[in-house]
């Protein structure tokens, strides 16, 4: 139970990680235009599936079997985003 919860805890730490990361690409954009941007925004642009499939791939294993069968969300999730 407690690893569970540490796993769920990293997830929402990387997701907290990256809103960060696009808020501040974001801001750049805003304030410097897309030229001096670019390299942040193509960070956010890494981060962002990247953290997704993993806080996906940790749900599942958090689910143990469940997490692969049909009757939760997360297989379709995984499906949806080339899992």
């Amino acid at each position: 139970m407690a690893q569970s919860f540490l796993m769920l805890l990293g997830c929402r730490i990387d997701l907290e990680k990256t809103r960060l990361l696009i808020l501040g690409a974001a801001d750049q954009l805003d304030r410097l235009g897309n030229k001096k941007a670019r390299g942040t925004i193509v960070m956010a642009k890494v981060a962002a599936p990247n953290m997704s499939l993993k806080v996906l791939d940790t749900t599942m294993q958090v689910q143990g079997g469940a997490g692969l069968s049909g009757d939760t969300v997360l297989a379709i999730s995984g499906l949806q985003l080339g899992r």
